[in-house]
Parts: C-alpha cells; structure tokens; sequence
C-alpha cells in the first residue's frame, strides 16, 4: 500500500516560489484544478442553499420580480428544481475546466481565474466605494456560507497562483529542450 506524502504538494502551492523541478512544476500546475473544485464546492453550497431557502434567495433576486404577480409563489417552485440543475451545471462546467487543467497544465486557465477573480473584487470594492450598493439590503446569506465562499476564493487566488508558475515553468522547461 502507498502512502500519500503531503509536503510535496505542499510546496508546489506556494505561489512565490519557483517550482524545483517538473515534478514540483506538475504538481504546481496541477494545482489549479483542486482549486478550481473547491471553489465549485463552495459555490455549490450556496445554490443548495438556495435551493432550501427560497425565501431567503428571493431577496436576492431582482425587485421586479418579488413585485410581479405570482412571482414569490413561482420562485418558491421554482428554486429548488432550478438549485439542482444549477448544481449540476456548475460542477460541470468546472469539473470539465478542472480535468482540462489537470491534464494540459496550461496556463489560460489559471491566470483566467485569477483575472476573474481580480476584476470580481475589484467591482465589489468599488462598489462599496462609490455607494453603489447602498440601496442593496442586508444579505440574507449566513454569515457561515460567505466565509466558506471567502476562504474557497483565498484558496483559488493561492492555488491559481501556484498552478500558473509551475505552468510557466513547464513551458520554459519544454521551450529548453
């Protein structure tokens, strides 16, 4: 039976650091599929509880539609079946870019990711700022579920980070021969 050594992977997640080797360049650029999945699984949790609160997620919705008639009836039927194809969607669509990342190694898709994720809090930011969101009442979201959502975002910007040095890395290597 193997054991499966930790530290290795440990090392290639530090974003700063130079991979040593292709093995550590690997694992590095294999990085960003893990932390692609854990930010679906965070995500997934938010639609679940969605899906379970659909009270709490009108809120969330448009004001148009909590004012159309039958609109808060339609929702309440609506979220639950519309939470699971949501689940379904997105842990398809990042379980297809996560397995495209694991095997190609490339460097799109975590500086995407990285991209993505800058321009979101950067619109968040100035948001806030600029009393954009001063209308926009209290979040119904637990305070629970926006930390998972924040500690599953600190671990793709870390990992996303690590997976484009050691893709950068593995270019370099494949350039040299």
């Amino acid at each position: 039976m193997t054991s499966f050594d930790l530290k290795p992977w440990l090392q290639a997640a530090h974003p700063l650091r130079e991979p040593r080797g292709m093995l550590e360049g690997q694992r590095s650029a294999r990085l960003g599929a893990v932390a692609l999945m854990t930010h679906a699984a965070a995500g997934v949790a938010l639609i679940g509880w969605m899906g379970v609160n659909p009270q709490a997620a009108m809120t969330l919705a448009t004001p148009e539609l909590e004012n159309m008639a039958g609109g808060t009836v339609a929702l309440e039927l609506v979220m639950p079946v519309a939470a699971v194809f949501a689940a379904i969607f997105t842990l398809l669509v990042y379980g297809l870019i996560a397995a495209l990342q694991w095997t190609k190694m490339t460097r799109f898709i975590p500086m995407a990711a990285l991209i993505l994720t800058g321009w979101g809090a950067f619109m968040n930011v100035a948001a806030i700022v600029t009393g954009g969101m001063a209308e926009v009442a209290p979040s119904p979201v637990p305070v629970w579920l926006v930390a998972v959502d924040w500690v599953a975002t600190a671990i793709l910007v870390v990992l996303s980070g690590a997976a484009l040095k050691g893709a950068v890395y593995l270019r370099r290597l494949k350039a040299a021969r």
